[in-house]
């Protein structure tokens, strides 16, 4: 079987069911386990969007949407050299899909959707048994990070933000990420999408604890798009800011992506909201406290 994968979600998820020889292409954006960035990339960006600041590449992508554009584009050419039997995309994916036996889209909005495209993958490729088998222990892990989150009697007002500037409070299935961690979400709500807030928004809310996970970076870029959080007006209104809780995550690896690492994250999330309950034994480079 020839699978090429344009998510990073689900480039994650066909490693983990033990098929990374049966994967032959790749988007720019896969990058783990790191034996996938040997593999040849057939989805692009529409246009580079390098040089555009955070503010300057949310007014562009939000532009490009409103006017049915696509953000990505398939390397048709590459894509048929490489014959996949199945193919692993979004719906945001510009450029034809040359016939194959399956085309997969994944466009999960909750944990259940999340857990529900693992089966798919699993059922795809013929290995629905072992998928089954993941999603079972992801489950598990989720119930012990649960208890012990639980242990602590103080739930924390949590804003975890995947954009900058302006900042966003991350919707789809992060409330339920900081609910299962033993937090309390602000106004972005499960399955729905991230919401764009003003600083006077973010006050309001008054979160304790505040989480940068901006979407398209690992720990390094997101330290530099945290340093945006200078721009907060006042501080000192923010529980968070004045507390001194405020981390940097490693978003794409543990937060943005809808694969098998959400559970990895829901722990990373239990850790920084109740860290003498429930210990962390990822990556020392998973997080970072910050100060401002």
């Amino acid at each position: 079987m020839r699978i090429c994968s344009f998510l990073p979600s689900g480039t994650e998820m066909v490693c983990a069911l033990g098929l990374t020889d049966h994967l032959v292409g790749v988007s720019p954006d896969c990058d783990y386990p790191p034996e996938v960035k040997t593999k040849p990339v057939v989805l692009k960006n529409a246009l580079d969007l390098s040089e555009l600041s955070s503010r300057g590449l949310d007014r562009h992508v939000s532009d490009r949407l409103h006017k049915g554009e696509k953000l990505l584009r398939v390397d048709g050419r590459r894509l048929n050299e490489l014959r996949p039997d199945v193919v692993i995309a979004r719906a945001a994916t510009d450029g034809e899909i040359p016939p194959v036996s399956k085309t997969l889209y994944l466009a999960p909005r909750t944990l259940e959707d999340i857990f529900e495209n693992f089966r798919t993958v699993g059922n795809t490729t013929g290995t629905l048994d072992k998928a089954k088998d993941i999603v079972y222990d992801l489950r598990l892990r989720a119930m012990a990070a649960q208890c012990n989150a639980y242990r602590d009697k103080q739930i924390p007002r949590v804003a975890v933000l995947h954009w900058m500037d302006p900042p966003y409070l991350a919707g789809l299935w992060v409330p339920e990420m900081i609910e299962i961690a033993g937090g309390k979400p602000g106004p972005a709500s499960a399955g729905k999408d991230s919401l764009p807030m003003t600083w006077d928004q973010l006050a309001e809310f008054n979160p304790d604890v505040v989480v940068c996970a901006p979407c398209g970076h690992h720990l390094a870029g997101a330290m530099k798009e945290a340093a945006l959080l200078a721009k907060c007006p006042f501080p000192g209104k923010i529980g968070a800011f004045r507390d001194n809780r405020l981390y940097v995550v490693d978003g794409d690896a543990y937060i943005n992506r809808p694969g098998p690492r959400v559970v990895d994250g829901i722990e990373l999330l239990a850790h920084l909201l109740h860290p003498e309950f429930c210990t962390w034994s990822g990556p020392a480079a998973a997080f970072q406290k910050i100060a401002l």
